[in-house]
């Protein structure tokens, strides 16, 4: 707790450095890399609640992104289903509750093989840019050719962010971004320090916004129904 009283090894680990850390409420997710130069060489996932007994190895062979969102008291990152020698496999959504057996990859959300590898892997999404947002955890992902914005709410479902918009391209864009909606939306456009950059209200179908006034960067597009009254919220990066 930051006071030198209270402040004591919970774990022999002089092989292992912290890489990655992810503080919860009462409990700490840490990403350790073995840093022996050795075949044996990885990641470990760590839990703790800060006690001895309350520390625990979650995976063995645990996430190399450190790229982490937590949500609901668990973790969610990416990492790979399977292993083909030197190769990894299907780099996709994983969940984490602080114990091994509740560690697990829970949605393929690229699903499909590649062919040129024996056996053939699986085809990766690569989830990324983890951030929390009322009661849903939002993440980019790969499907296809393009990086799309995912939402979980629910824990037993994952969706792209915005059924009533059917897709925003391409993404990054230069100057102008297309929104391609199935219903008329309010559209928002804001900076990353959350000033409004634009504002339109879009028909169904293909809607071009340019934005060649704005400087290069990350902008959140937010949209709201006029018809379903949903909200949804689009990172798109402008070149």
């Amino acid at each position: 707790d930051f006071t030198p009283g209270n402040t004591r090894k919970i774990r022999n680990e002089s092989n292992f450095m912290p890489n990655k850390i992810t503080l919860g409420n009462g409990f700490v997710f840490i990403e350790t890399w073995n840093f022996q130069f050795s075949t044996s060489a990885k990641y470990q996932l760590v839990y703790s609640d800060g006690t001895t007994a309350g520390t625990r190895t979650v995976m063995e062979d645990g996430p190399v992104s450190g790229t982490f969102g937590l949500f609901k008291n668990e973790l969610y990152f990416p990492h790979h289903e399977s292993r083909n020698g030197a190769a990894y496999s299907n780099m996709e959504l994983w969940r984490s509750d602080g114990t091994p057996e509740n560690t697990k990859m829970i949605y393929d959300i690229y699903p499909g093989e590649v062919t040129f590898y024996t056996p053939p892997l699986k085809l990766s999404s690569s989830p990324r840019s983890f951030f929390s947002l009322g009661n849903s955890l939002y993440f980019v992902a790969k499907n296809g050719n393009a990086m799309n914005l995912y939402r979980l709410g629910d824990p037993t479902s994952v969706d792209r962010a915005g059924s009533s918009v059917e897709s925003v391209f391409p993404n990054p864009f230069k100057e102008t971004l297309t929104i391609r909606t199935n219903e008329p939306l309010a559209l928002k456009i804001l900076n990353l320090q959350g000033k409004v950059v634009m504002e339109a209200q879009l028909t169904a179908g293909d809607n071009p916004v340019t934005l060649s006034d704005v400087p290069e960067g990350m902008y959140i597009v937010t949209t709201s129904g006029i018809l379903s009254r949903r909200n949804h919220f689009y990172r798109v990066i402008k070149l």
